[in-house]
């Protein structure tokens, strides 16, 4: 294992609360506007995807999102077996954005990650 100096352990928790703020921020921005359509009284799985598909504008951007979790996914499976970090950690970051979004998944995996670095490192 590599030995990191103090300036970088020190990075690495500003790192560490940087993604930890984006995964609250993500949490509870994503799901108040969720909470939004589902309180509307007409919220419906077939009118969720109505509504994300309705124009090509909503069309690109939720096609960029799904492309880019992929992407994610993918990336993460890597870098969990790449850093010896559990690879069962990867079902968490999958369920973390779909039932949230892409921004909490990779805010958690970032965060994930940088502890995992800190605690896996000799002091």
């Amino acid at each position: 294992m590599m030995n990191i100096s103090t300036q970088q352990r020190s990075q690495s928790q500003g790192l560490s609360k940087i993604y930890l703020i984006f995964i609250i921020l993500s949490l509870v921005i994503s799901w108040g506007i969720f909470l939004q359509f589902l309180l509307s009284g007409e919220a419906s799985v077939s009118l969720f995807f109505e509504q994300a598909l309705a124009t090509p504008v909503s069309r690109l951007l939720s096609s960029d999102i799904a492309i880019s979790a992929f992407i994610f996914f993918i990336f993460a499976y890597v870098e969990l077996k790449r850093f010896q970090m559990p690879s069962n950690l990867l079902v968490i970051y999958i369920l973390g954005t779909f039932s949230v979004g892409i921004c909490f998944g990779l805010s958690l995996f970032l965060y994930q990650r940088e502890t995992w670095f800190k605690h896996s490192q000799p002091q």
